[in-house]
């Protein structure tokens, strides 16, 4: 809760200021975010990412157990939450009920579509399989799709309500594609990107801001009677330049400034965060376990187990069956 108030006051309230109020540096020199791409996603993104390395560094190998979904229902209905609740982050921003509400609406529901396929797509390696002719199956991941519908969301937010309908197909192929790229350079370089905070948001943030530079039409900014000189598509080159400049002072301002917030809360002993086993951290920090299954050894023959279950043999049939190397624990992990 430190962390969270501490953050939100010195990172988010000032990109905040300076990009919404009228009175803003940013704003006065014409950056554009219709939604929080920068403010939102880019800050998170990259705070999410120094928070990462204080916890973590760099691992030289990621291991295989780190990299499971622990529960993929979770992620399919998570996303279909955000995906719902974003129609109102990017619509309502604009506090009307107007066509270029409407906009942003439609925006937002086609950029997220593209994104979802393009990662599946892209998950089955593409490029590699024309070079090789490999004629492997495609695979379609459902975890794939919505981690690329929400890099979608996130790429369009910063110009939902700035781009005509057409540009949001851009939008949702660009924002994911980077991400993944982004995402694999990440894990190979043995980076623990909790949740992929900065592979997800951070990557895709920027590359919608800096979107909108290119594709911010006057006449959709116009439909909310705001005026503005547009993008490259209305011939306001230097707006690409503006888009850069706010993206690079919020990645700063947010890596810097939560990176001093990190080293300053563990100065006191009683706010360090003692996690030595990442295994546990549900038990350590609140004293329960997210998920009560039980771990099996990898040794124990589960066929034969099996068996043994449907023959009518009791849990004390299944333990005899067990190598005495083996261990059935509680650890409040799902494996």
């Amino acid at each position: 809760m430190v962390f969270v108030f501490l953050w939100t006051t010195f990172v988010y309230d000032f990109i905040a200021y300076w990009s919404w109020s009228s009175s803003g540096w940013l704003a006065k020199l014409g950056a554009l975010d219709y939604a929080g791409g920068t403010i939102v996603h880019i800050s998170s993104g990259v705070a999410g990412a120094v928070f990462s390395f204080f916890l973590d560094g760099f691992k030289k190998k990621v291991s295989p157990k780190e990299g499971k979904k622990s529960n993929i229902i979770n992620v399919f209905i998570g996303t279909a939450l955000l995906w719902f609740g974003w129609f109102g982050f990017n619509g309502a921003s604009g506090y009307k009920a107007d066509v270029r509400a409407g906009y942003a609406f439609v925006n937002t529901h086609l950029a997220a579509s593209v994104g979802g396929m393009v990662w599946v797509i892209l998950e089955n390696e593409p490029f590699s399989r024309i070079k090789n002719g490999n004629s492997k199956k495609w695979r379609s991941s459902s975890v794939g799709f919505c981690t690329g519908a929400v890099c979608g969301l996130v790429s369009i937010t910063p110009g939902s309500g700035f781009v005509d309908i057409w540009s949001s197909i851009v939008f949702g192929v660009f924002g994911p594609m980077a991400s993944y790229y982004a995402s694999s350079a990440i894990e190979k370089k043995g980076f623990k990107d909790y949740l992929g905070v900065f592979g997800c948001h951070g990557v895709s943030g920027i590359v919608g801001s800096v979107l909108t530079g290119i594709f911010a039409s006057k006449k959709v900014a116009g439909f909310g009677e705001i005026n503005i000189k547009g993008g490259w598509v209305d011939g306001n080159f230097v707006q690409v330049p503006i888009q850069l400049l706010s993206t690079v002072v919020s990645f700063a301002w947010s890596g810097i400034i939560t990176l001093i917030i990190c080293y300053a809360i563990n100065i006191f002993e009683c706010m360090k965060f003692k996690l030595d086993v990442e295994d546990n951290v549900d038990h350590l920090e609140l004293g329960e376990y997210a998920y009560n299954y039980s771990k099996i050894n990898s040794s124990y023959d589960e066929d034969k187990g099996s068996e043994n279950n449907h023959s009518g043999s009791s849990t004390e049939t299944r333990e005899e069956s067990m190598p005495e190397n083996s261990t059935v624990r509680n650890e409040g992990r799902f494996v």
